[in-house]
C-alpha cells in the first residue's frame, strides 16, 4: 500500500471536516485543479476541499484515499495507483491492497459503497462479508449493509438481523403470523399465551363490539344500505326491511339469529366513507366511457364482446374494486344491467354529513389508539426504561416475546424471534438526532384503519429549547397504501406555522382534495396553524418520484447529517 499523504483543509468549517472523516475509512476522490505551492482542489464524494499535496498526483485522475488520524487537519493516504477506466480492475486492486479475499460478493459490496459515496473501512468489510454470504436475499442484504455502514452502526449479526427483518416484511404480517402459530400450538403456559395474544390483538384489525355496533347503526340509513349492495358487501337480493331486522337483532345482542358477518360489514362501511369521493368520481368516469355500450347491450339482450368485457372488468377492479362480491359479475345482459345500477348508485349517492362525521371520528379514534399502542405497548423504550428503572416493560410486546423465546421451541420460537428482530429494527430506525436536528419515524399496523400495508410517518425538524421537534418549523411525511388510491405520499411542510401540503399519487385527485380543503383549513385554524397550499403531483414520472423510496430509506437507515449521502 502506498504511503503518499495529503493534508486536507476543507473550504467550509474545519470542525465539520474533522467530524466527517474517521481514521481507516476508504473514500474515492478526484483531483480537480492544481494550485501553486503544491496545493490542489480535490473532490471527495459530494464535497470539494483544498489539499496540501505531499505526493505527486495528476489533475483529473481518481484515487482511493484512506483517512489517517489528525487533530484539526485530516490526512489522506493514497491507496494504490490512480484509478483505471476498468472499474473491475480497480475493485480487484483495492481488495488486494486491503488484504481482502476477492469474490463476486465482495466486489459487488465494495462497488455499491463506492457508487453511493459511502466511506468504509477494512474492519467493516471483514464483518459485513460473512453476513452477506449467509443472507438468503443478497439484494436486500446489500441494501441493509450499505445502510449500516453509512449510519456507522455496529456490523454485528444482531443488528443485521434486526434491519434485514424490518425491511423484509411488515409489522402487521409478522403479528398475524405469530398470532396464527400461537393459536395452533399447545404446551405454552396459558397465562403467558393469553397475555401475549391480548397484546397482539391490540394491533390487529379486530374491532371491539362497541365499535362495530356504533358503525352498524349507520347502515339503517337507506343510502348506506344501497352503497353496501352496490359494492357487493351485502347481497343484491336483500330487501331493506330484512336488513333492518338483521341490524336490530345484532344491536340488541340477539347474535344467534343474525345471519351476517357484521364486523366485516362495519369495515366495509368505513371503507365506503373513506373512499366515497374517489368511488363517486371513478363510477362517473366508467359510466361516461362505457354507458352507451352497456345500454345498447342491455337493450338488445346480448352480451358485449369478450375483449370489451375483459377491459371493463379490469377497470372495475382497478377503480371500484369487487373484492367483497361473492358472485363476480358475468357477461350477461342481466349482470350488465345490475352493474349499471351499481355504478349509478355509486356516482349519485351521498352519505349524509352526520354519518360521515361519526365514521371519521371513529377512524380518528382508532388511529390515535394505534399510535398509542405502538408508542407504549411495543417496547420501543424497553432497554431505556430498564436502565432508568422507570416503567415496567415486561408486559410490552417485546418483553413478552423475550419470555416466550426462552420457554418455547420450534416454529413458535422461530416466529417469535422474527417478530423480535422486527421490533429491534424499528427501534434502530425510530430516532436520529444531532445537536440541532431531530428525525423520528413511526410504523403503525393499519389493518384496523382499512389500509393495505403498514402506515409509516416521518417527522423531522430543528430542535426547540426542550430538545423536541419545533412545531413551528418541521416536516411530516405520511406513506400510505390505500384501498382505492393505492400508494400515496402526503408531504407536509410547516414554516412559521404555515402549512403547505404536497400529495403524491398516480390518480387524478385534485378535485377530491378541493372538497376536503375547507374542512382541513378549519381544523388547522383551531390549533393555530394556517393552510397555505395543497398541491397534487404524480408519484411516478415526476422529478420527485423518488421521494417515496428515498424517504423510506432514510427512515430505515435513521441516517442524517453525515458527510456522504446516499
Amino acid at each position: 500500500m502506498s504511503i503518499q499523504k495529503i493534508n486536507i483543509h476543507q473550504l467550509t468549517k474545519l470542525s465539520d471536516t474533522t467530524q466527517a472523516f474517521r481514521p481507516g475509512q476508504i473514500i474515492q476522490g478526484k483531483i480537480i485543479k492544481l494550485f501553486p505551492n503544491n496545493k490542489a482542489q480535490i473532490q471527495l464524494g459530494s464535497q470539494q476541499m483544498v489539499a496540501q499535496l505531499e505526493a505527486a498526483l495528476e489533475v483529473g485522475a481518481r484515487y482511493h484515499f484512506q483517512v489517517q488520524g489528525g487533530d484539526k487537519v485530516v490526512y489522506l493516504k493514497v491507496v494504490g495507483e490512480s484509478l483505471k477506466l476498468n472499474s473491475q480492475m480497480n475493485l480487484v486492486d483495492l481488495l488486494q491492497q486491503l488484504g481482502l479475499k476477492q469474490s463476486k460478493l465482495s466486489e459487488s459490496l465494495v462497488q455499491g459503497l463506492l457508487n453511493n459515496k459511502i466511506p468504509f473501512d477494512k474492519q467493516q468489510l471483514q464483518r459485513a462479508l460473512p453476513l452477506l454470504e449467509g443472507a438468503p436475499n443478497k439484494v436486500l442484504a446489500h441494501t441493509v449493509l450499505h445502510k449500516m455502514i453509512a449510519s456507522k452502526l455496529p456490523i454485528t449479526k444482531s443488528t443485521f438481523q434486526a434491519l434485514y427483518t424490518r425491511m423484509d416484511g411488515t409489522f402487521s404480517a409478522n403479528l398475524s403470523e405469530l398470532q396464527g402459530v400461537l393459536q395452533r400450538t399447545d404446551g405454552i403456559q396459558p397465562i403467558h399465551k393469553q397475555t401475549l395474544m391480548n397484546q397482539i390483538t391490540q394491533f390487529t384489525g379486530i374491532k371491539t363490539d362497541s365499535e362495530v355496533k356504533q358503525i352498524i347503526q349507520l347502515s339503517q340509513n337507506p343510502s348506506v344500505f344501497n352503497l353496501l349492495k352496490a359494492t357487493g358487501s351485502i347481497s343484491r337480493d336483500m330487501q331493506f326491511s330484512e336488513w333492518s331486522n338483521q341490524v336490530k337483532m345484532f344491536l340488541t345482542g340477539d347474535t344467534s339469529s343474525a345471519k351476517l358477518d357484521f364486523p366485516k360489514v362495519a369495515t366495509a362501511i368505513e371503507q365506503l366513507v373513506q373512499n366515497q369521493g374517489i368511488l363517486k368520481q371513478n363510477a362517473s368516469s366508467i359510466l361516461g366511457k362505457w354507458g352507451e355500450t352497456l345500454h345498447t347491450s342491455i337493450a338488445k339482450g346480448v352480451p358485449i364482446s369478450d375483449n370489451q368485457f375483459s377491459r371493463l372488468q379490469l377497470e372495475i377492479q382497478q377503480n371500484i374494486g369487487n373484492q367483497n362480491r361473492s358472485n363476480p359479475i358475468q357477461n350477461t345482459p342481466m349482470d350488465l344491467r345490475n352493474l349499471v345500477i351499481d355504478l349509478e348508485i355509486l356516482a349519485n349517492t351521498q352519505i349524509n354529513k352526520d354519518s360521515e362525521q361519526l365514521i371519521q371520528q371513529t377512524i380518528k379514534n382508532q388511529f390515535l389508539e394505534q399510535v398509542s399502542n405502538v408508542l407504549h405497548h411495543t417496547g420501543l423504550q424497553y432497554e431505556k426504561s430498564i436502565v432508568d428503572e422507570k416503567l415496567d416493560q415486561t408486559n410490552t410486546l417485546k418483553g413478552l416475546l423475550l419470555q416466550l423465546i426462552q420457554q418455547a421451541d420450534g416454529n413458535v420460537q422461530d416466529q417469535a424471534s422474527k417478530l423480535l428482530h422486527f421490533i429491534n429494527g424499528m427501534q434502530l430506525q425510530s430516532l436520529s438526532e444531532t445537536d440541532n436536528f431531530l428525525q423520528a419515524s413511526l410504523l403503525i399496523p393499519s389493518e384496523k384503519l382499512g389500509l393495505k400495508q403498514d402506515m409509516e410517518i416521518s417527522f423531522e425538524g430543528q430542535k426547540n429549547e426542550a430538545g423536541e421537534i419545533n412545531p413551528d418549523y418541521c416536516r411530516i411525511v405520511f406513506y400510505l397504501d390505500l384501498q382505492q388510491l393505492q400508494k400515496t405520499v402526503i408531504d407536509m411542510n410547516v414554516q412559521k406555522r404555515n402549512i403547505s401540503i404536497t400529495i403524491l399519487n398516480d390518480q387524478e385527485i385534485s378535485g377530491l382534495t378541493k372538497s376536503f380543503k375547507p374542512l382541513l383549513k378549519e381544523g388547522l385554524e383551531r390549533i393555530n396553524y394556517q393552510l397555505s397550499t395543497i398541491t397534487c403531483k404524480p408519484l411516478t414520472n415526476h422529478e420527485e418520484k423518488e421521494i417515496y423510496s428515498k424517504k423510506k430509506e432514510k427512515q430505515q437507515a435513521s441516517y442524517r447529517g453525515v458527510d456522504f449521502r446516499i
